[in-house]
Protein backbone atom coordinates (compact mmCIF):
# COMPACT_ATOMS: atom_id res chain seq x y z
CA UNK A 1 0.00 0.00 0.00
CA UNK A 2 1.28 3.27 -1.44
CA UNK A 3 0.72 6.27 1.12
CA UNK A 4 1.58 9.84 -0.59
CA UNK A 5 1.85 12.86 1.54
CA UNK A 6 2.05 16.16 0.82
CA UNK A 7 3.86 18.27 2.58
CA UNK A 8 1.96 22.08 3.07
CA UNK A 9 4.65 24.80 4.12
CA UNK A 10 2.83 27.87 5.18
CA UNK A 11 4.49 30.94 4.65
CA UNK A 12 4.55 33.42 7.60
CA UNK A 13 4.74 37.24 7.06
CA UNK A 14 4.04 40.01 9.47
CA UNK A 15 3.70 43.73 7.93
CA UNK A 16 4.02 46.68 9.89
CA UNK A 17 1.39 49.35 8.83
CA UNK A 18 -2.14 49.06 7.67
CA UNK A 19 -1.72 52.14 5.82
CA UNK A 20 -2.50 52.28 1.66
CA UNK A 21 -0.02 50.31 1.05
CA UNK A 22 0.69 47.83 3.82
CA UNK A 23 -3.04 47.20 2.92
CA UNK A 24 -2.19 46.46 -0.48
CA UNK A 25 0.83 44.02 0.00
CA UNK A 26 -1.56 41.99 2.31
CA UNK A 27 -4.48 41.48 0.02
CA UNK A 28 -1.76 40.80 -3.16
CA UNK A 29 0.12 37.86 -0.82
CA UNK A 30 -2.88 36.54 0.38
CA UNK A 31 -4.07 35.66 -3.47
CA UNK A 32 -1.04 33.26 -2.79
CA UNK A 33 -1.54 29.61 -0.91
CA UNK A 34 -0.07 28.91 1.94
CA UNK A 35 0.42 32.65 3.43
CA UNK A 36 -0.29 33.59 6.63
CA UNK A 37 -0.01 36.80 7.34
CA UNK A 38 -0.19 39.36 10.32
CA UNK A 39 -0.96 43.48 10.01
CA UNK A 40 0.21 45.33 12.68
CA UNK A 41 -1.02 48.45 13.24
CA UNK A 42 0.36 51.43 15.35
CA UNK A 43 -3.48 53.53 15.50
CA UNK A 44 -3.81 56.19 13.41
CA UNK A 45 -1.86 54.70 10.35
CA UNK A 46 0.49 57.48 8.10
CA UNK A 47 -1.70 57.60 5.01
CA UNK A 48 -3.70 60.36 6.04
CA UNK A 49 -0.10 62.05 5.37
CA UNK A 50 0.02 61.21 2.24
CA UNK A 51 -3.71 62.19 1.18
CA UNK A 52 -2.12 63.95 -1.63
CA UNK A 53 -1.64 61.26 -3.48
CA UNK A 54 -5.03 60.68 -3.80
CA UNK A 55 -5.68 64.35 -5.27
CA UNK A 56 -6.97 64.30 -8.85
CA UNK A 57 -5.23 67.36 -9.62
CA UNK A 58 -1.80 68.79 -9.57
CA UNK A 59 0.35 71.88 -10.73
CA UNK A 60 -1.22 75.02 -9.99
CA UNK A 61 -5.01 73.76 -10.09
CA UNK A 62 -4.04 71.94 -7.04
CA UNK A 63 -3.11 74.78 -5.53
CA UNK A 64 -6.71 76.29 -6.27
CA UNK A 65 -8.75 73.77 -4.64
Amino acid sequence: MLISIKKIFIMKIAIVGSGFSGCGVCWHLLQSEGVEITLFSAGGGASHIASGLLHPYFGMKARCT
